[in-house]
């Protein structure tokens, strides 16, 4: 049972009492409870109703019905206030202080990423109307300019900590990052934090991890690697300034593999949300593929790959003697292009944890051809 006048079904284990809330840098310090793991600026890129103030914006939530035939069900014929939805009460607080109301958390660092999402996302899609006449008919561009080529990766930076921060894919994120978790930080200031993850108060970590069907371990693993994660270095710890931007250089950026991008643009807003924050549509050794939603109006697919697994019967000199520029990537641009569409859609529905979102009431599912 929880104590007495607990929000909380169960306290949940309090190693050590919090102490020094208002002490040290209030970077991680703050009362937000309410916790997005979609975040609102993504939510509101698709909204059903754009046009509307902030707190009226709404988005349409669909519960899956049935996962094989892809049966949805609208929970709401008014949709969900996007202020409300895809939130959990102190999700990522690892020390919350018992009578003040001031908890340790991640809201600062994700703001970091959230703060550049929709100016990116604008900034990509004003660039393929800008260059409309170029990129309608489908060709592949095997390097792009500098800018265009910074803003694919900020954007993929971005949708990866949305993947990483989200409660439906800890034991995928611990798969992905969790040897993270094994190191801690040699800053005093921020091992004083990750030592809050270690031994903080959360009288929710219990019910939460129920709710989630996770351990106590789990939580604490994807807490310690989200740290680490998105934590800011220290100036002469690397050229990087965090251990994601590191990943994210070498990943479009190494000799050795090969980059794909795909953005598919349509006319109206059919463009589906997973509450997992991705889905794939790539299954193969030596690929990886992610598909992220941009807007109502527009998905974005990336697909890395390594040169040994894409021409595999290469002789070991040639795939040893390659290396690539490093703005090259293969893009590709498409149009209203509703086979695409279909298989866009149909994976974040099949791949999706509960629930779908989308701008729209009557959610688009071109069949299979």
């Amino acid at each position: 049972m929880g104590r007495k006048g607990s929000i909380y079904p169960n306290p949940g284990p309090r190693a050590n009492p919090t102490r020094g809330l208002y002490s040290g840098t209030a970077e991680l310090i703050n009362t937000t409870k309410h916790q997005h793991y979609l975040p609102q600026v993504e939510q509101r890129l698709n909204a059903a109703n754009p046009g509307a103030a902030r707190d009226r914006q709404r988005i349409y939530s669909f519960k899956l019905v049935d996962r094989e035939q892809r049966t949805l069900q609208l929970e709401n014929p008014k949709g969900r206030l996007i202020s409300e939805n895809s939130a959990i009460r102190d999700l990522f607080s690892f020390d919350v202080a018992p009578d003040n109301g001031l908890r340790a958390n991640f809201e600062t660092l994700f703001g970091r990423y959230e703060g550049v999402v929709k100016a990116t996302t604008v900034r990509v899609l004003d660039r393929l109307k800008a260059d409309g006449a170029a990129w309608a008919n489908g060709r592949d561009f095997k390097e792009v300019d500098p800018s265009f080529h910074q803003d694919l990766k900020m954007l993929f930076t971005a949708k990866i900590l949305n993947f990483a921060r989200n409660p439906y894919c800890v034991e995928k994120v611990l798969n992905t990052f969790g040897v993270l978790a094994n190191y801690e930080p040699t800053c005093p200031q921020k091992r004083a934090y990750f030592e809050r993850i270690l031994n903080g108060r959360r009288p929710h970590q219990q019910w939460l991890c129920q709710e989630l069907g996770i351990t106590d371990q789990n939580y604490v693993d994807w807490l310690k690697a989200l740290f680490m994660l998105f934590v800011e270095r220290d100036k002469g710890e690397g050229d990087e300034n965090s251990i994601l931007a590191g990943m994210m250089t070498s990943l479009f950026e190494g000799p050795q593999g090969a980059v794909g991008v795909m953005i598919c643009t349509y006319a109206d807003p059919v463009c589906l949300v997973s509450d997992r924050a991705f889905s794939t549509s790539v299954r193969e050794n030596g690929k990886d593929g992610f598909d992220f939603n941009l807007t109502s109006h527009a998905f974005i697919r990336y697909v890395f790959g390594r040169l040994d697994a894409l021409v595999p019967h290469a002789p070991s000199w040639v795939v040893q003697g390659y290396h690539r520029p490093p703005n090259e990537l293969f893009f590709h641009h498409r149009s209203d292009d509703m086979t695409q569409l279909g298989g866009y859609n149909r994976n974040v529905i099949y791949q999706c944890a509960q629930r779908v979102y989308s701008a729209m009431k009557v959610p688009v599912i071109p069949p299979m051809d």
